[in-house]
């Protein structure tokens, strides 16, 4: 029963997913409803191959339960589309802040291990400098001598968690130093720039647009945008709001104890029974069955005698 189950959450997605595509051209009528279509899209898109991967993967338990979180956060989100006019500009644009996020995640990183090799190579050449003055006239002793400073330094250097200490070995302490702070930061920091202007634009056509103003009323001002758009709450916050914080409490106390390092997780196998898999199967059909209703009222794709509610008992 476990796979026919699963099949018919992910024929019923394809079916919502074949329908929207089929009335795209009625649907998307304005720039508003192609950010609602794209949303909407998105989301079966992304539940297909998530589900596609637990089918390869079904007695993985760690599989198993980030599919049920995964899953349970996609149908808070669709209950808040439903609930809250303006939320689909908050989930929609909060891309943006995300991509800045991990580009000035990566720069700090960089500038970190930056920090570091400065500090080793400033070390390794004082060391490289008074050897050179200690064997003046012993090319072979000094280069020896200076091959073990090299070695030393680099396996100090190495113990450190990096990501860009391993071709220290090939080019040496100055040229790492050079290619990290004058090509890979400056990478970084350029694509960071990238986003940053692209953000603005946005943000400033979305500042001229009347339906925007529909739900923030910026005054025309683009570095209004993003702040209005700004969505502090918590996964918490948010169940609540949608009347899943049950669900939520239970969902991430089960899969918390198996996706964080403590005891449970260490010495709980792997792989799960049957049994678990019926029981996680269920609950995920029912969610589907929930976020099918939640898109197609928010795609205004009505027609739910093409979506049969999913067999649960």
């Amino acid at each position: 029963m476990e796979k026919e189950s699963i099949e018919h959450s992910k024929n019923i997605l394809n079916e919502l997913s074949n329908k929207l595509e089929r009335y795209k051209s009625m649907l998307i009528k304005s720039e508003e409803t192609e950010i609602k279509h794209h949303i909407s899209t998105a989301i079966i898109e992304k539940l297909l191959k998530v589900f596609q991967e637990l089918e390869k993967n079904e007695k993985d338990l760690h599989k198993q339960v980030a599919t049920l979180r995964y899953t349970l956060e996609t149908l808070i989100v669709t209950c808040l589309l439903i609930q809250e006019n303006d939320y689909f500009l908050k989930m929609y644009y909060a891309l943006y802040e995300h991509q800045e996020n991990k580009r000035n995640l990566m720069i700090k990183r960089v500038e970190k291990e930056l920090e570091l090799l400065r500090e080793y190579t400033v070390k390794y050449a004082r060391e490289k400098e008074n050897n050179k003055q200690l064997y003046m006239g012993y090319p072979r002793k000094m280069n020896d001598e200076n091959e073990r400073i090299f070695q030393f330094y680099k396996e100090q250097i190495q113990k450190h968690i990096n990501i860009y200490f391993h071709e220290i070995e090939k080019l040496g302490f100055e040229n790492s130093l050079y290619l990290l702070e004058n090509e890979i930061l400056k990478q970084y920091q350029n694509e960071l720039k990238e986003f940053e202007q692209v953000k603005i634009n946005r943000a400033k056509h979305l500042s001229k647009q009347e339906w925007f103003k529909k739900y923030f009323d910026v005054n025309k001002q683009h570095s209004k945008v993003f702040k209005s758009l700004k969505d502090k709450r918590s996964w918490e916050e948010k169940a609540r709001l949608v009347n899943l914080i049950d669900e939520y409490k239970l969902n991430y106390e089960r899969t918390s104890s198996l996706l964080h390092f403590n005891s449970y997780s260490l010495f709980t196998s792997n792989e799960i029974d049957n049994d678990e898999i019926h029981y996680n199967y269920q609950i995920l059909n029912q969610y589907v069955s929930h976020i099918i209703t939640n898109i197609s009222a928010f795609s205004r794709v009505m027609m739910f005698d093409l979506f049969n509610m999913v067999d649960v008992s």
